[in-house]
């Protein structure tokens, strides 16, 4: 930088001078008519969004602080419509804040009824001020509803599904008081694979805090649509004795296979969260794979016992054993939502499990 000499600071100083003449005088050629017209008021103008007053020739400009328009939601238990003719059963409490919401994607014949039950997260949230929204698929032939996903197998079709997610997330933000930045978009089975392309898909990318997915029903039809996707934090959850997904990947007899849970979850870690060194650990009631490096956070679990329904929930579906994995409080632990109150204490959960919770 070169040195400020004698003739810059009087340059300057002149320039300056001059320049407060011209504005107490209010005849600066061009600008005349400007000046002049700032000078004119002599009351002063309020709106919301600042203050102006005038005195002689000085104006002064203040800015008055913004508030945000208070929120106010009643509660709300039951069936609400979404666009498309599709509905979702929420569970939302009175609400004066905008809080944290779960969205939970039934299984293939399932109802949202029934996730509830088998979930559990209804329960958990219970008391918290955290919205519970459990979205209705399309009929499938055999009772329930599914996803039009494009599984080989276990899969209806006709439908946008991922554009109806769209709407829920919209609905929940626009009319349930719920934080666009506190979302999470839980599944199971076939509702795994509708999260996974709800993660992956560019209408709904970037729009959800944290995917968690359980004993998950997704085969190449699914995966493929992740090819090019932006990272997104992604937490999967499968139980060993799994007789629907097999672990090992082999499906029953005469029945197409759905790809191996563990294989799956790394395909995605390392294509698309950029994951890089495997750690595999033991924790309570199962196995934790990790990662030493990631652009997003990737971890998966596998539960010794439990079979095709939700880890650890209250119930099985048709009467199998959810085993004592706690699937719920795990998600909830690892993806960083708030609640108030919280619904668990999280710090013995990320540390037992080997979890950050730094969403």
């Amino acid at each position: 930088m070169r040195p400020l000499t004698g003739r810059w600071i009087r340059s300057w100083a002149g320039t300056t001078i001059a320049a407060l003449l011209c504005l107490f005088a209010a005849d600066c050629g061009g600008s005349t008519q400007a000046a002049r017209s700032a000078v004119k008021p002599t009351s002063q103008t309020k709106s919301t969004s600042g203050e102006t007053s005038t005195s002689g020739t000085i104006v002064v400009t203040t800015t008055l602080p913004t508030t945000t328009p208070p929120v106010s939601c009643a509660a709300f238990s039951g069936y609400q419509s979404l666009p498309a003719g599709r509905t979702m059963l929420l569970r939302a409490p009175a609400s004066n804040h905008r809080r944290a919401a779960i969205i939970m994607l039934h299984g293939y014949t399932a109802t949202p009824e029934g996730e509830e039950t088998v979930s559990g997260w209804t329960a958990l949230m219970d008391g918290t001020d955290v919205v519970v929204a459990y979205p209705e698929g399309s009929p499938t032939p055999y009772g329930g509803y599914g996803w039009a996903i494009g599984t080989t197998r276990d899969a209806t079709s006709g439908t946008d599904d991922v554009a109806d997610i769209d709407n829920v997330i919209n609905q929940l933000i626009g009319q349930d008081c719920v934080d666009p930045a506190q979302i999470m978009v839980v599944g199971e089975s076939t509702g795994s694979g509708l999260g996974l392309l709800v993660a992956c898909d560019p209408r709904t990318a970037g729009r959800v805090n944290f995917f968690a997915l359980a004993i998950p029903a997704v085969d190449p039809n699914v995966t493929s649509r992740c090819a090019g996707a932006r990272p997104f934090p992604l937490l999967v959850i499968a139980s060993l004795l799994d007789q629907t997904v097999p672990y090992d990947g082999i499906p029953p007899a005469g029945l197409s296979a759905f790809t191996a849970p563990l294989a799956f979850f790394g395909q995605i870690a390392t294509s698309v969260d950029g994951c890089s060194g495997t750690r595999t650990t033991l924790v309570p009631g199962g196995t934790h794979v990790s990662y030493t490096q990631c652009t997003d956070v990737a971890n998966f679990f596998v539960a010794n016992d439990g079979h095709h329904t939700w880890p650890g929930g209250p119930t099985g579906a048709g009467g199998l054993s959810p085993g004592g994995f706690p699937a719920s409080k795990v998600a909830w632990c690892e993806s960083g939502l708030t609640a108030t109150p919280p619904p668990v204490d999280c710090s013995a959960i990320l540390a037992a499990y080997e979890l950050t919770g730094d969403r």
